[in-house]
């Protein structure tokens, strides 16, 4: 049996959303309210049709189960800057997001399109307060400056029984966070300053957190500025990093409860130089960076299923990381190029795999990004590539009798994209023509990597695209 439209599974049935913003300002003072809102409706037609035959009327009355979501998104984002006290200085955002899927399942008689047995209820849901505000000049100096501020953020999520396989109980989860923090920018002369800051971190779920740094920055005659920054680096999961679940027909990744708050140190050191001052057609700037980090129980998401592929997220008991890098952004009249290079070494490591080493795999990267305007025919050509070097990522072997996590190494491999977009109508219309990935790249290599430097591929590489694609993008600019 068919009416029509049993064979596709999912089919959209209404979608619509808007948009809206609000600006005030007066005297020491400034503020925006914006609001976006979704809805969208997708039906769910069982592939599955009973025939439901009545042997003594020879005739049939088919029925089907089929469902329909509701997605239903609303944001709201609230701002104000200004001044009290004729000198402190204060910009607070505050937003309320809200995710919800709502579902009707129900079974359906296809020759009198009747609905009958009808269940509704909340498929899924997130809902999330945030809010950040910064208060600053408590000093009427100009050699020395203080910052004042907070971040919260409160999470609540739900997911029905029908969202995933857990146990046929629904899962409710929170997420608190609260954090408070202190910068001080304090001049010694005009050359050189220094910035010392603390955050102290509150969360529902962890232990209290303290993270410090200082760094110093040094100007000199010829236009180059060195700046040097050390400092703690703690961090706590997020709620996408201890509850996702997001599982499919085309995705596994989930969640894991069972994470522990990253721990390290950090320093970076920043050289930096703009070239051409005085040419107004020609601009450089370049700037050389090294850095070094070391992070205890770094959090990242590893393969614990290679085929189908199943990611979840996880600790790794150690990760260094050194490198430099050299970054580069050039414009000369309808030309603009940017070239980044970097070359790092980073090491891995879990204890509990059976016989681990810490060495550093070495890597380059290579960004760049080049783009040329065409007045005359109001076009814009760009190209952007980037050269992934080979790293290292964990996956659970399940072809022991005790699984464990195995140190991989995943090839390098390199990612590009093309556009060209033309504008008309006094630049109200926009039309893109583009390509994603023209190196036409799939499946990146992998091999597991033994104490001894024994490599060997367990499978067919990680999946990490589709092919080549290409897409056009039509824009209107609505000016009411």
């Amino acid at each position: 049996m068919n009416d029509g439209l049993r064979g596709y599974e999912w089919l959209p049935k209404t979608q619509y959303s808007g948009k809206g913003l609000v600006n005030y300002s007066g005297k020491n003072f400034r503020s925006f309210y914006r609001m976006e809102y979704f809805n969208e409706r997708v039906q769910r037609y069982d592939s599955v049709v009973r025939e439901n035959y009545n042997p003594s009327t020879q005739t049939s009355n088919p029925t089907a189960t089929d469902a329909e979501f509701t997605s239903q998104r609303i944001f709201n984002h609230f701002n104000i800057t200004g001044k009290f006290l004729q000198a402190i200085t204060y910009d607070i955002s505050a937003s309320y997001q809200q995710q919800k899927r709502d579902v009707e399942q129900y079974n359906f008689r296809i020759n009198t399109r009747e609905k009958f047995d009808v269940d509704s209820q909340e498929y899924e849901s997130r809902k999330g307060i945030y809010s950040r505000g910064t208060f600053n000049d408590f000093f009427q100096s100009e050699k020395v400056g203080l910052q004042l501020g907070y971040e919260l953020s409160n999470i609540k999520g739900y997911s029905s029984p029908l969202a995933g396989t857990f146990s046929g109980n629904s899962i409710d989860r929170r997420l608190e966070a609260y954090d408070a923090f202190a910068t001080a920018e304090i001049e010694l002369g005009q050359r050189f300053s220094f910035r010392p800051g603390t955050r102290a971190m509150f969360s529902s779920q962890f232990k209290t957190q303290m993270a410090h740094s200082l760094s110093a920055k040094y100007a000199f005659d010829n236009g180059y500025q060195l700046r040097a920054v050390l400092g703690t680096s703690p961090r706590n999961p997020n709620f996408d990093e201890l509850f996702t679940y997001f599982v499919d027909v085309n995705h596994d990744v989930r969640g894991n409860t069972n994470l522990s708050p990253e721990r390290g140190i950090s320093s970076f050191l920043h050289l930096k130089k703009n070239f051409f001052p005085e040419d107004m057609s020609w601009r450089l700037s370049s700037k050389i960076s090294a850095w070094y980090l070391n992070v205890d129980d770094r959090i990242e998401l590893t393969i614990v299923n290679p085929s189908p592929l199943a990611f979840q997220y996880n600790n790794i008991d150690v990760y260094r990381n050194w490198g430099a890098s050299f970054t580069n952004k050039l414009v000369h009249g309808n030309l603009q190029f940017d070239l980044g290079l970097s070359f790092s070494g980073e090491s891995k490591v879990l204890n509990s795999e059976e016989s681990f080493n810490d060495d550093y795999l070495y890597a380059l990267q290579v960004s760049s990004n080049i783009g040329y305007q065409i007045p005359k025919i109001n076009t814009m050509v760009s190209f952007f590539f980037k050269y992934n070097g080979p790293e290292y990522q964990f996956i659970l072997d399940t072809n022991q009798d005790d699984p464990s996590f195995i140190r991989s190494k995943r090839d390098g491999y390199g990612w590009m994209d093309g556009s060209i977009r033309k504008t008309f109508m006094d630049n109200k219309l926009h039309l893109t023509l583009g390509a994603r990935n023209l190196l036409d790249i799939t499946r990146i290599n992998t091999s597991t990597v033994s104490s001894g430097g024994v490599h060997s591929s367990p499978n067919n590489g990680l999946l990490l695209g589709y092919g080549r694609s290409f897409f056009v993008k039509l824009l209107y600019n609505l000016n009411i």
